[in-house]
């Protein structure tokens, strides 16, 4: 933006006052802090009253429902080695927006009102929080800037998520094999290495998708080189790749190595594009290179110079399939205070300090490497992750939660820290399964696997000193765990496409029941999925369990196993909120799934799995087909998996269960009117999304029920399209399906109905949309609808309520039927069951 023609007047004149304590310079250790603007510091109050969840502030390992710590919440980038569990002190990013959740009014039973406060200044900032039975009090204060702030009314925890982005801008669409398994370590060590790795996975039969590569492949820590002794035939090695339908990841940090045979460093230093010292001299940090320079990537020209280097013909022995890992972008300075850059160095050619937008250098590196990657390959959605991050970073890629630990508190803290980054709008999130320091335990591991499937991003990492820890170098018993936790996540990646497609794509709406879903965050916690649950906001008995709970969509609730087994008891407490009538425990081939209904229940563990349940009333696009990538998935049917919500009592009629499924190419831009929002901002996708060009599907399935006396009846289930664009190929619908057009497939082979409330079934048709009837071929499966006799009610020892199978009729029916095959998008159906 354009200067004001004059400053503002100051809010506190402190011209006049001598320097006392660091106010007009500083010195700290070694370092020194000149200060020549002296204070400059903004700040306001904000209370919340009655509020009963206050949540956010990404990123802090902390409670999801914020504690009130005797110390503020720090907002400062940083590089934090081994970081604190427990505490408000900063770490690798910022997104300094509050979500609070109040309790209800007297007498009202009702849903709980949401609103929520975003600080919008990248400059060091603090939240103090404190909290009474009147609610929630913050005191936030920024060391200098403007005072930026966003008020977002809800008034539900979705319309906050959903105004926050609308602020923001709304998140890229992710090519869908970035949401399958990423395996990194610090570091593969030559090609060699990698071809073990890959070879490795399918002889195991472990589905996996993306390979990185840390800085150990460079020559000497130059960045967008290949080391000419360990990795000499790069393009051989994408090939080999590629062939099996992977991609690779090479690590760019934005340390720029002093060498002046290096022509990055060369082209940077000579155009000006650095960050100056307070005295606008060249600075020169210490990172993994040693002597390094740090471009400034707030000028428009260092970005667009940036991203130039990811052309084909600049870094050499790259290709198609390979994507980037962006890291150290706090940015990480060896030798600077607190391991970053001095406050009082320069951008913008000298004319804006560093103290006063510290926390967008991440952020902007982050934006120049995705515009880079569009540059290079127009057409294809990028994948680029990143440690740092800001309002705004979600628009370009993934990021995780930092370099944690290989210990079992590191598991549990990550589901809270994961939850915290999708309420603060940053949903393509995961930690580092494993734990990136120390060597974890053979059952860590495994629980830790088990767990990560479920994260929006999966990927397993490792530090350089650690022991190797690929799956097959654990027990038979843990590689057959590993295995099925792994090959689950594929088997529901039609689902979390779905989600993300309702996360990041602002038009995909059901025009018959105007709602939208966009900006819903793809995992959630229970209390923004179930707000007028009390239970959900934790405390109380089922505290712990919803601590370490979260949901997955609408639809998925995943309780984490968060201690080893030889320290806790064989069953574990899990909470199913009050909505839904049944939760069905999930089985990995979708059937024989018992249920129970909402509840504190204790429930037993195995090795073999976490306890997952399935909210009843779900519908679930899968595929079941167990491929080596998901490249090799794009043109397999899927399955259709329908969990019944039982009909309340005194009904004998109605929905029992809905879902919804999003289906388009899977990698390139033609879902948004041929890729024309360059920049993924919100308002350019909603113009050129719908309607303009874009190639996509959108359908809703729902299963509706009509009971008899004596328990007969009949049920149906649809498919119907709500949003069909195919763009050019549109015309092509006339000879075939939205997958001839996509490239994709679009067929359904079949369909698995769990908890139908009819005591028999004599036949199954299927109705298409010109009134075509035909009988279908079906088989009932054994359900085994009763939960094991371990189960019981944590608060009074009781087994489940007989009731909760009875009221669905005559005993639960499971059914799987197998048609012809039936068409996701512009062909509607139905199915009946008599």
């Amino acid at each position: 933006e354009e200067p004001p023609s004059s400053p503002p007047p100051p809010v506190f004149d402190a011209t006049c006052l001598a320097d006392q304590g660091g106010v007009w310079e500083e010195s700290w250790k070694s370092h020194h802090d000149s200060k020549p603007k002296g204070p400059a510091a903004i700040g306001i109050d904000v209370s919340f009253p009655s509020s009963a969840v206050l949540t956010g502030l990404a990123e802090h390992a902390t409670d999801l429902n914020l504690k009130a710590y005797p110390e503020p919440y720090r907002h400062y980038n940083l590089d934090v080695f081994e970081y604190e569990l427990d505490s408000p002190m900063a770490l690798y990013g910022v997104i300094p927006l509050l979500l609070s959740i109040q309790r209800p009014k007297a007498g009202d039973a009702g849903s709980r009102l949401a609103s929520g406060f975003l600080w919008s200044n990248p400059s060091e900032s603090f939240t103090k929080v404190d909290k009474s039975h009147e609610g929630a009090q913050t005191w936030w204060t920024a060391e200098s800037g403007r005072m930026d702030l966003w008020l977002l009314a809800g008034p539900s925890p979705s319309r906050v998520s959903q105004q926050y982005l609308e602020a923001s801008g709304m998140a890229g669409m992710p090519p869908l094999f970035a949401l399958g398994k990423h395996q990194c370590r610090w570091n593969y060590k030559d090609e060699a290495d990698v071809r073990y790795v890959d070879d490795m996975f399918d002889q195991v039969q472990i589905p996996y998708d993306v390979l990185w590569l840390d800085i150990e492949h460079t020559d000497g820590k130059r960045y967008f080189t290949w080391s000419p002794s360990h990795f000499p035939t790069p393009e051989k090695m994408l090939a080999e790749i590629d062939r099996k339908g992977r991609r690779m990841v090479t690590i760019v940090d934005p340390h720029i190595k002093k060498d002046k045979g290096y022509s990055v460093h060369q082209d940077i230093e000579k155009n000006g594009w650095l960050v100056k010292k307070a005295k606008n001299e060249d600075f020169e940090g210490w990172c993994w290179p040693g002597a390094s320079v740090y471009p400034d990537f707030l000028l428009p020209e260092t970005r667009a110079y940036w991203a130039s280097r990811f052309a084909y013909d600049k870094y050499k022995g790259s290709a198609k399939n390979l994507y980037t890992w962006n890291d150290m972008n706090e940015p990480s300075v060896f030798n600077g205070p607190e391991v970053t850059m001095f406050k009082d160095n320069l951008h913008l050619h000298g004319t804006t300090e560093h103290r006063d937008v510290h926390n967008l250098y991440g952020y902007y590196f982050h934006k120049a490497t995705h515009q880079g990657h569009r540059e290079r390959e127009k057409m294809l959605r990028p994948f680029v992750l990143t440690r740092s991050f800001f309002i705004g970073t979600h628009r370009y890629g993934a990021i995780w939660t930092g370099d944690n630990m290989a210990e079992w508190s590191h598991l549990k803290a990550s589901v809270p820290m994961v939850l915290q980054f999708c309420i603060c709008g940053h949903s393509f999130i995961g930690a580092d399964v494993g734990g990136f320091f120390k060597n974890p335990e053979e059952e860590l591991v495994v629980r830790w696997h088990q767990l990560g499937v479920w994260y929006p991003f999966y990927r397993a990492h490792a530090h350089l000193e650690t022991k190797r820890r690929e799956p097959w170098l654990f027990s038979e018993e843990a590689l057959a765990r590993i295995r099925t936790a792994v090959v689950q996540r594929y088997l529901l990646l039609p689902y979390l496409y779905t989600l993300f497609a309702e996360y990041a794509l602002p038009t995909l709406s059901d025009r018959r029941e105007t709602h939208t879903w966009a900006g819903a965050p793809v995992a959630r916690p229970l209390f923004w999925e179930f707000p007028s649950d009390e239970k959900t906001m934790g405390g109380g008995p089922a505290g712990d369990a919803v601590g370490a709970t979260m949901m997955l969509g609408s639809s998925f609730l995943i309780r984490a196993v968060t201690s080893p087994a030889s320290e806790g008891p064989q069953t574990l407490p899990v909470y199913l909120p009050e909505g839904p009538r049944s939760w069905y425990a999930w089985g990995q081939a979708g059937s024989g799934s018992w249920s129970l209904p909402p509840g504190l229940w204790k429930v037993p563990i195995t090795p073999d799995a976490i306890p997952v349940f399935v909210r009843g009333g779900s519908i679930v696009p899968a595929k079941f087909r167990q491929r080596r990538a998901t490249e090799s998935q794009k043109f397999d049917p899927f399955t259709i998996l329908a969990y019944a919500d039982p009909l309340p009592s005194g009904t004998e009629e109605g929905e029992i269960a809905s879902g919804r499924m999003y289906l388009d190419d899977y990698s390139t831009f033609k879902h948004a009117a041929d890729g024309s929002h360059l920049d993924v901002e919100s308002r350019e996708v909603a113009q050129t999304a719908s309607g303009s060009g874009g190639a996509y599907s959108f359908s809703k399935f729902s299963l509706s029920c009509k009971r008899k006396a004596g328990g007969g009846g009949a049920c149906e289930m649809s498919s119907t399209a709500v949003e069909v664009e195919m763009g050019a190929g549109s015309s092509h619908l006339k000879n075939g399906g939205v997958g001839e057009v996509l490239g994709v497939s679009d067929k359904v082979e079949r369909v698995v109905a769990i908890g139908l409330p009819l005591s028999a079934l004599s036949s199954v048709s299927l109705k298409r949309a010109t009134g075509e009837k035909v009988e279908v071929q079906f088989r009932m499966v054994d359900t085994g609808l009763t939960p094991p006799v371990e189960v019981v009610s944590a608060e009074s020892g009781a087994a489940p309520p007989s009731s909760s199978s009875a009221s669905r009729g005559n005993g639960p029916v499971s059914v799987e039927v197998k048609t012809p095959p039936l068409l996701i998008g512009e062909h509607d159906w139905v199915l009946v069951f008599e």
